[in-house]
């Protein structure tokens, strides 16, 4: 028994471990020749945001908002991607036996 909770304990430490790895993934997009730019983590959190204040016109806001939307979603899907590299690479190094799964 107490095998089984050192191995969950073991468990809990490299989640956290992947955890923090994942976090200081960084993915950074830009837009418009580097007037946009998205700076995202591998937890989907955005770090940054920098626009060019020549975008900041009230006739470019459309054109921004989508800009916008376009690269924090390729921003999002690559950092997803890295995020999944990296938690698979940790998770061939975890040999645990529990029973059930």
């Amino acid at each position: 028994m107490f095998n089984k909770m050192k191995q969950l304990y073991d468990m809990q430490k490299q989640a956290k471990d992947m955890q923090k790895s994942v976090e200081k993934l960084r993915v950074e997009k830009s837009a418009e020749g580097g007037k946009v730019t998205v700076v995202m983590n591998g937890a989907f959190k955005v770090e940054s945001l920098s626009i060019d204040p020549s975008l900041l016109e009230p006739s470019k806001k459309a054109f921004l908002e989508k800009t916008l939307v376009l690269l924090i979603s390729d921003a999002a899907e690559e950092a997803g991607k890295l995020s999944a590299q990296e938690a698979m690479a940790m998770m061939k190094n975890m040999n645990f036996k529990l029973p059930g799964m």
